[in-house]
């Protein structure tokens, strides 16, 4: 994932100790800086030196903020927190959440604590991912197939509650999609899909017009785009090892 700055690409990394993960920013020497050290592994959203608030899922399933104090516990429910992205403002943090059972998708406002479910289907909600102008969200729900679909809602503060408004289903193919993230400015969508090839690549789906853009030949995964919309950088498994 790119930072805000254009400074610093977010990455996973199984080099040490012993596979466990450690997410990375790159430095301006372009060689990776370990964020934090512990117990587990953790997916970070975003990186302390590259944003100011910065979210991430432990190997316990609850979310944490690191600081340069330590590090902040945002979930404690004894269910799974997983997929957690902040809003571009700040104020919402989203994630799934299995806390009523299935997987559904939640917010919490930031400031107050209050928590609501933004999707309450007897099916698996997931990977959700903000809009630019924090108005819409983009998940990956099994309602449909089992196996994938893109949901587009539409999210509306109100009185301190994030509250949804309208959710529309993206696309209807038998098979899987996901991983979606919003291009920079707001009009197109980057995914994974095994469609046509029933190998996993990288696609585009342009909203307005619902054109669908294959963007690899080959398979990739966690697709992000730059802050200018000018790059996507994406994981392929090359040579033995997966590469960015």
């Amino acid at each position: 994932m790119f930072s805000p700055f254009r400074a610093g690409l977010r990455l996973t990394s199984r080099k040490i100790f012993l596979g466990k993960k450690r997410t990375k920013p790159f430095g301006k020497s372009g060689i990776p800086v370990v964020l934090l050290f512990g117990i587990g592994f953790g997916i970070f959203n975003a990186a302390p030196v590259l944003a100011q608030k910065v979210s991430l899922a432990s190997y316990y399933e609850s979310l944490f903020a690191p600081r340069l104090t330590g590090v902040k516990p945002l979930t404690t429910h004894p269910g799974s927190d997983i997929f957690p992205t902040l809003s571009p403002n700040g104020k919402w943090l989203v994630f799934a959440s299995n806390r009523r059972q299935n997987f559904d998708i939640w917010a919490k406002n930031i400031k107050t604590g209050e928590m609501v479910p933004l999707t309450t289907y007897k099916s698996t909600d997931t990977q959700p991912a903000w809009s630019p102008n924090g108005r819409q969200i983009v998940f990956v729900s099994m309602r449909s197939d089992g196996l994938g679909d893109l949901f587009l809602m539409d999210v509306r503060e109100s009185h301190g509650v994030l509250r949804r408004k309208k959710m529309i289903h993206l696309n209807n193919y038998l098979g899987y999609d996901g991983e979606p993230v919003f291009s920079a400015d707001g009009r197109w969508i980057a995914f994974v899909s095994d469609r046509q090839t029933g190998r996993r690549h990288i696609w585009l789906l342009q909203l307005k017009s619902r054109k669908l853009i294959q963007v690899t030949a080959f398979e990739a995964f966690s697709p992000a785009f730059s802050p200018d919309g000018r790059w996507l950088s994406f994981t392929r498994f090359v040579n033995g090892r997966w590469q960015i």
